[in-house]
């Protein structure tokens, strides 16, 4: 067979072919463009769904804490109000102690239950009630000293009390003794007179001590010019714990003070003690349960 001469349609022809097959080829090379493109984009929005996940972790972080420093800086206004409001008073109040002092000497009270506390020099007589009442004195001078007596810029008037019943203490003394009515008597000359607020009472009756002691201390105790009431009896008695429940509602508890005789004595925190040496020989007090907690 002769073959048919090639005409200008089939180059024409071939042409196309090829262009079409080369069409062809090349889908494939698309496709595997596109995947990539597409991994290319999901790894993208991946990165920009954890960014905005880190944002949004940050700003709810944010807000808490500005929530709790604002929370902090209202509670820290109410403080701040709080205590100006106590300067205020205070300063109100100083005011009124400074006025009021002018008039009428910042008070001292020490009160001593003689039924429960026996004195050391009770027979040395009057030397034994002289040296009694200097030594307290010079004790409780020094007291006010550091803690209160520079605030008022003066002196103070000072009365120093002790109760006890006499015909109980002097069958004990006897039963005991410890000295003789004589020299008794001679103790309480020498105490006494020491000072014109320093005085022995006698309660002239069974169990009325405390009772006394306790109508004393109450009274003038809330007198806006005591400065302190110092006692010196059990520490552990009902009477003690009455005194602190009252005193500690009342929030004059810093006005007592307790008179021991070594620093161990006082079983109260709150309870200012001082310590005296070289007064007292002894408690004729059985034990009693310490006292519960103070209320407040």
């Amino acid at each position: 067979m002769v073959p048919r001469p090639t005409t200008p349609e089939d180059g024409a022809y071939t042409q196309k072919a090829l262009s079409f097959l080369n069409v062809l080829s090349s889908v494939p090379q698309i496709r595997d463009d596109s995947d990539e493109e597409m991994r290319k984009m999901n790894a993208h929005n991946e990165l920009l769904e954890e960014q905005v996940a880190w944002l949004r972790t940050q700003l709810e972080e944010t807000y808490i804490k500005h929530f709790i420093e604002k929370e902090s800086a209202a509670k820290r206004e109410v403080i701040f109000q709080q205590q100006l409001l106590s300067l205020v008073q205070q300063s109100q109040l100083s005011t009124v102690h400074a006025e009021l002092f002018k008039i009428s000497l910042p008070l001292v009270f020490t009160v001593i239950n003689g039924d429960e506390l026996l004195f050391s020099h009770l027979s040395h007589g009057f030397d034994g009630g002289v040296h009694t009442a200097t030594v307290l004195t010079q004790n409780i001078v020094a007291y006010l000293q550091i803690n209160d007596l520079a605030t008022y810029h003066g002196s103070v008037s000072h009365f120093m009390t002790v109760f006890y019943n006499r015909r109980r203490l002097i069958g004990q003394l006897r039963a005991r003794g410890i000295c003789t009515i004589q020299q008794f008597n001679q103790f309480l000359t020498g105490f006494s007179i020491s000072h014109e607020g320093y005085s022995f009472v006698d309660v002239s009756g069974l169990d009325q001590t405390e009772a006394k002691i306790n109508a004393y201390i109450n009274t003038f105790i809330q007198l806006p010019q005591t400065v302190r009431v110092f006692f010196a009896g059990r520490r552990n008695g009902p009477l003690y714990c009455s005194f602190l429940k009252t005193f500690s509602r009342a929030r004059i508890l810093g006005k007592f003070v307790m008179i021991g005789q070594y620093p161990q004595f006082n079983t109260v925190p709150e309870v200012a003690l001082l310590v005296v040496d070289n007064v007292f020989g002894g408690s004729r007090a059985s034990p009693i349960r310490l006292c519960r907690k103070t209320e407040k």
